[in-house]
């Protein structure tokens, strides 16, 4: 994967593209452009690289990455790239989107039959105040790693500092990336046997807790 980074110039003049068909003639043009970078910690180049590769199995794409504060207004709800673009680098854009959804789901089951805009607003802000901090997490994280690429003295150096840092510190910064893990409210419960801890997931202990509830209120029913 050949990553190139776009400055607020670059960026506009690369417009039409965002908005054209991703075909065969944009990515022969980026195949020119790109052919002299180097690989890193390598004697080839990039054009050595596109001569031994298929045509049809070289693609242009355009990426971006952004963290929006607004996720919703009224009865209209955002999720997954929608309102945190992350960048591959770290692999987290999937699993960021089906967490969003689970979560998302758990919020809206809490709603009662004919909900309020008001009360639709109420669990899109229960939504965006849990999974907010973790999508910031996710955010940071593949943009940090977008370091490991490039041949700048920068990414360079991001690199030698990865291969020599401790295990015990990678350890840490796994914890807080996979420590995340919700589970949807209405199915059945099973009980989280990882290693790390999981972090806690309000949506889930809401709705628990109104399970609880309404579980007893039947058994006060039955007895009357």
């Amino acid at each position: 994967m050949m990553i190139q980074n776009l400055d607020e110039v670059s960026s506009k003049a690369n417009d039409s593209f965002r908005n054209s068909e991703w075909g065969p003639e944009a990515a022969e043009a980026m195949c020119k452009d790109v052919r002299e970078f180097p690989v890193a910690r390598n004697s080839m180049t990039m054009g050595d690289l596109i001569d031994k590769t298929p045509k049809d199995l070289i693609s242009k794409v355009m990426l971006e990455e952004k963290l929006f504060d607004t996720w919703h207004g009224d009865r209209i709800v955002l999720l997954g790239d929608a309102c945190h673009k992350l960048f591959p680098s770290a692999g987290l854009g999937a699993v960021s989107a089906m967490q969003d959804a689970v979560t998302l789901a758990n919020c809206l089951y809490e709603l009662p039959q004919y909900p309020s805009t008001a009360e639709i607003n109420k669990a899109f802000k229960h939504y965006q105040n849990e999974r907010y901090p973790f999508a910031k997490n996710a955010y940071d994280t593949s943009h940090r790693l977008a370091g490991v690429v490039g041949t700048s003295w920068y990414n360079h150096a991001f690199r030698t500092v990865m291969k020599w840092m401790p295990k015990s510190l990678f350890t840490k910064s796994l914890v807080v990336m996979y420590s995340y893990r919700p589970q949807a409210s209405f199915l059945k419960y099973i009980p989280d046997k990882g290693q790390i801890k999981p972090a806690p997931q309000p949506s889930l202990e809401r709705a628990r807790a109104r399970a609880r509830g309404d579980h007893a209120k039947a058994n006060k029913a039955r007895a009357v």
